[in-house]
């Protein structure tokens, strides 16, 4: 009797051992699923961190190399198209329309003729600017594998700055021109109408860029381009 009850305590005893060691082996298991699973959110996170760090490092650098080459656009434009009306009440102007007609006017004073002349032949030259570097920041974007969204604000910015810059400028030789080489005698015109028209354009133009060009949400990924 005594050797069957050592018996059954000896398998009773190997069976709350078995039942201990496999409930703590099922924890441990556990834990290290637990364990695994939240460094692997941290690594995800860290992973995307990084490819937000990245992604803003090249948009920053699209946004420097817009900013730049939309200032020379419109530095060139303004020496070669707006420059030579500066002296055009000593020797007239002969310049080329943006359809490559020519412009050739000498021989009287600047007048509402020629003013006309002046502020009207300039439109398509900036209207082809905007096109151009709105599409030049597509591409780049797209290149580059960054959210239009991210870039096409500053390249906006800068457009939009050209635009004044090009009609304040004009604002500053039509002066000049009235005034027979004494600006001071004569109010400036105001170019606000101007300046207006062309923002709108750019306006109009950078939604249809956006329109054409949308994209998904997630960081340095693009739906269409």
């Amino acid at each position: 009797m005594f050797q069957l009850l050592f018996g059954i305590f000896i398998l009773a005893l190997g069976a709350a051992l078995m039942w201990f060691g496999g409930h703590a082996a099922t924890k441990g298991w556990e834990k290290w699923r637990q364990t695994k699973s939240i460094a692997k959110v941290i690594d995800n996170a860290n992973t995307e961190d990084e490819t937000a760090k990245a992604t803003e490092k090249k948009a920053k650098g699209i946004r420097a190399r817009m900013c730049d080459i939309i200032s020379g656009e419109f530095n060139r434009l303004i020496g070669k198209q707006l420059d030579p009306w500066i002296f055009y009440n000593v020797r007239g102007v002969r310049l080329k329309k943006f359809d490559d007609k020519n412009i050739s006017m000498s021989g009287s004073k600047y007048d509402d003729q020629s003013k006309a002349v002046f502020f009207g032949y300039i439109e398509p030259y900036i209207q082809d600017v905007i096109k151009r570097k709105i599409e030049e920041t597509v591409e780049l974007a797209k290149d580059k594998k960054v959210p239009l969204s991210m870039v096409l604000g500053s390249t906006e910015a800068n457009l939009s700055g050209g635009i004044d810059t090009v009609y304040h400028k004009m604002q500053g030789v039509d002066r000049g021109l009235r005034g027979g080489g004494d600006p001071e005698s004569v109010p400036k015109r105001d170019v606000s109408f101007e300046v207006k028209k062309m923002n709108d354009f750019l306006d109009r133009q950078i939604k249809i860029a956006e329109d054409l060009h949308f994209e998904i949400h997630k960081t340095g990924e693009a739906n269409k381009y």
